[in-house]
């Protein structure tokens, strides 16, 4: 009989979930080693994020199997297992040196065979991007409110955020001192530091209950907000809130400030590279500028001088897009790829519908043996007492599985949708950068690449974040010979 280990993890988000905790994955696991006729040495669980390495259960797990005659490892799915590189590394190690085999309970088995190997790499890779795409979708979610005319962050000062409706009020103990800030500075006899003195004088506070110095009454006084509009990542939207000043007294302010020379408020152009590249000469940032209708991108030489050229627009864009062509492969090579995504999404699909099949089963048996016990209540032959205790038990543990149902319907197959949908996207990524706007290619090049560096109008060195880095490196015909290894 082969000796293996259990591993089973949580993040504090998901600990919560019913039918997804330790104790119900610990005990799926040991049923998966009865079925397999493997004996468990020993048994790794833990609350941690698998986002980062350095998790000590999982570290205590490898070291267990390099010391022990252990060669399988049941877990509940792969990115319980692993979500970031290093620990893939290290799963992979096991595998080709030691001969290990994953076995999950969602998601079939995993060995040193090609397929193995390339499921391996394709679920963990992608479980990975999907925790680091969580923050583009938090961005694009904010953006997507904005639009709906509702604030999405803290409220500015003389408003306030209001929890349940998740919308911004005005707040009524400091929005007349916002006016008077505006009023005050409009007349041209108030400088900012004497605003701040006289209001605080009177009382202004923010909200932590602390002083309001100039700067603060800079960013009031340039702040669309107060007469209805917000401005967000450099543009501005019309907002739904209540203004606390017209737009003629804002435009006031605003001619005031040119006046006064210290208009900052201008809205720069949007440059789609700029942040995205550095300097191979001194490692300084590579920005841009306009010059005579043309975009041209340069290093910052903020460590001294430089001898770089400057690079137009067109011509960087063009080399960031041979960057891309590492992930097309032909659609051969694809199909072939998705069909072994979806031979394992098979499995996936019949194991939910056995377990929604066992759950509708054990529901409708309560449904029956609540039926039976409330006529053996009315007729006398159930006391209150023990009535009350079945008839608790019985909506309890309809509840938990009504709350599991929910959870597969949710989750049958999110991961290997976004495998298929993020094989697409990899392989129209060079197209969609040349066709996208400046925001479209920003987006692109967070999610796909980082590190780029420039030299004499080239781009010499860049890295690929995962998965796109891994599917990089897959071949890109089926001419190709290939062991995923």
């Amino acid at each position: 009989m082969k000796q293996a280990v259990i591993y089973a993890r949580v993040s504090s988000i998901e600990q919560e979930q019913e039918g997804f905790s330790i104790p119900s994955q610990v005990k799926a696991l040991r049923a998966l080693a009865i079925q397999h006729k493997h004996r468990v040495a020993a048994e790794f669980v833990e609350s941690a994020s698998a986002r980062k390495e350095g998790r000590k259960k999982f570290n205590d797990m490898v070291a267990f199997i390099k010391e022990n005659d252990v060669r399988i490892i049941f877990c509940y799915k792969p990115d319980r297992l692993s979500r970031n590189h290093g620990d893939l590394l290290a799963i992979k190690e096991l595998i080709t040196k030691l001969g290990v085999v994953l076995i999950f309970s969602e998601g079939g088995r995993i060995d040193t065979s090609p397929q193995g190997m390339l499921l391996l790499d394709m679920m963990i890779s992608f479980a990975s991007f999907q925790v680091e795409n969580q923050a583009l979708d938090i961005k694009r979610g904010l953006l997507e409110k904005v639009k709906q005319g509702y604030w999405p962050l803290e409220a500015p000062l003389g408003y306030r955020n209001d929890r349940n409706t998740r919308t911004v009020e005005v707040d009524e103990a400091r929005c007349f001192y916002v006016k008077q800030i505006f009023e005050l500075y409009a007349t041209g006899s108030y400088s900012m530091r004497t605003i701040a003195s006289k209001l605080f004088e009177q009382g202004f506070r923010n909200k932590k209950d602390n002083r309001i110095w100039p700067n603060g009454i800079e960013t009031i006084l340039k702040n669309p907000f107060y007469y209805g509009a917000m401005l967000y990542k450099g543009k501005l939207y019309p907002g739904k809130h209540k203004p606390l000043i017209t737009k003629a007294l804002f435009d006031a302010v605003q001619t005031m400030f040119k006046a006064k020379s210290l208009n900052k408020n201008q809205v720069a152009r949007e440059f789609a590279l700029r942040g995205f590249l550095t300097c191979s000469e001194c490692g300084c940032s590579i920005t841009a500028e306009v010059q005579k209708g043309h975009t041209y991108y340069r290093c910052t030489k903020s460590k001294g001088n430089c001898s770089q050229p400057y690079i137009r627009e067109e011509a960087l864009e063009r080399e960031i897009a041979s960057i891309f062509e590492s992930l097309e492969h032909d659609q051969e090579m694809l199909d072939i790829i998705i069909e072994a995504v979806k031979e394992t999404e098979e499995q996936e699909l019949t194991r939910i519908a056995t377990m929604r099949t066992n759950i509708e089963s054990r529901l409708k048996k309560i449904k029956t043996d609540e039926k039976e016990l409330l006529k053996k209540y009315l007729s006398g032959k159930v006391r209150d007492e023990l009535y009350e205790e079945l008839s608790g038990e019985y909506v309890q543990e309809s509840i938990k599985l009504e709350q599991q149902m929910k959870h597969l319907s949710q989750n049958k197959t999110q991961t290997f949708e976004l495998i298929e949908r993020l094989l697409n996207q990899a392989n129209s990524a060079r197209q969609d950068f040349i066709a996208g706007s400046a925001q479209e290619k920003k987006e692109l090049l967070s999610i796909v690449s980082s590190n780029l560096v420039l030299a004499n109008r080239e781009i010499v060195a860049y890295q690929l974040k995962e998965p796109f880095e891994m599917i990089s490196k897959w071949p890109k015909t089926t001419d190709t010979q290939v062991l995923w290894r």
